[in-house]
């Protein structure tokens, strides 16, 4: 009977201890992500021929990159088998994809605006029926400000599907 209980007690330390690992190593993985982001925009701010959203864009891939492969080692020192949970989120991933096209089309075609900027913030654009000041751009739709202050969102592979404009002279 003591040997059960000291078995017990052992495993409930061992718990703390896992735990402890965890949070120490989350933290950690902050850190290193925060910092890869911080290096990684510092090295973009540098270049001049990358548009501003992929500027801001790349950053955020970074820390979360960071953050996920270092779960993966967390879980994978802590003793679980990530076969299984990769093969179930690979078998996610294609329902989702299906179910997401569209949504993935205009990400696609933001990251194309993106690497080949043809136009960037402020500049003055005709695309897809649509005329103004180029307000804002994420990876799934570009926001467009028409001169009467309309605020117009368009999707992304609209975008790149259409002809674009760009008014501003070439920089």
């Amino acid at each position: 009977i003591r040997h059960t209980q000291m078995k017990l007690a052992l495993t409930g330390l061992d718990f703390l201890k896992k735990i402890g690992i965890i949070l120490v190593s989350i933290c950690g993985m902050r850190m290193a992500a925060g910092f890869l982001r911080r290096m990684s925009k510092k090295a973009l701010d540098r270049q001049r021929d990358l548009s501003e959203s992929l500027k801001s864009f790349i950053p955020k891939v970074v820390y979360w990159g960071t953050f996920v492969v270092g779960l993966m080692f967390l879980l994978s020192g802590l003793g679980f088998y990530l076969a299984p949970i990769l093969t179930i989120f690979g078998g996610l991933s294609i329902v989702i994809a299906f179910a997401m096209q569209e949504t993935l089309g205009n990400l696609a075609a933001g990251l194309m605006i993106m690497v080949f900027k043809p136009f960037d913030f402020g500049d003055y654009v005709e695309m897809s029926g649509v005329a103004g000041e180029v307000y804002g751009m994420s990876i799934i739709s570009t926001t467009i400000r028409t001169f009467d202050n309309k605020f117009i969102l368009v999707p992304n592979s609209t975008v790149w599907e259409d002809v674009i404009t760009n008014v501003n002279v070439a920089k």
